[in-house]
């Protein structure tokens, strides 16, 4: 009797979870950095990319899978960072500046779409921002979302 009853507690907390609607539109697009921290044009890649977002106020870090060209998540509402990237299935990088973006409580964020750049030089590995497009409504007609509002982006606290 008392393993149902915690049994029905955890799936009550679990299915709590789940039942959060998206309220974040977001896209990552990953190129590989020249020498001179350029992108190659060539490597441009839309899918399987994996970063790191941290929430400025509680500082949780949040991983984010994104498999299509773009995702619909969920964020409490907050200031969230780039943290990291990952250019592998296990390697993660540091995002060397590293910016930020508000998600409201009262609306659909759209973050549009951010550009990352990886370098890999003998033992030197790292990211960096590389461009933020604001193409708001293509990410709404390819995740199928009205109204939503354009993230406010910023430097992190104390940068």
């Amino acid at each position: 009797m008392r393993w149902n009853l915690f049994f029905l507690l955890f799936l009550f907390v679990c299915n709590a979870s789940w039942a959060k609607e998206p309220n974040t539109l977001i896209s990552i697009h990953k190129v590989e950095l020249n020498n001179k921290n350029k992108p190659i044009k060539k490597t441009y890649f839309k899918r399987f990319s994996s970063y790191q977002l941290i929430n400025e106020e509680t500082q949780q870090v949040r991983s984010i899978h994104q498999n299509n060209e773009a995702k619909a998540i969920y964020l409490e509402p907050g200031r969230y960072c780039f943290r990291s990237f990952n250019i592998s299935t296990s390697q993660k990088v540091k995002i060397l500046n590293p910016l930020c973006f508000q998600v409201s409580d009262n609306a659909i964020s759209n973050a549009g779409t951010w550009v990352i750049g990886s370098r890999v030089s003998g033992t030197n590995w790292y990211a960096l921002l590389v461009d933020i497009k604001d193409n708001y409504s293509e990410l709404e007609s390819i995740l199928g979302v009205e109204n939503s509002i354009p993230a406010i982006v910023y430097k992190p606290q104390g940068k």
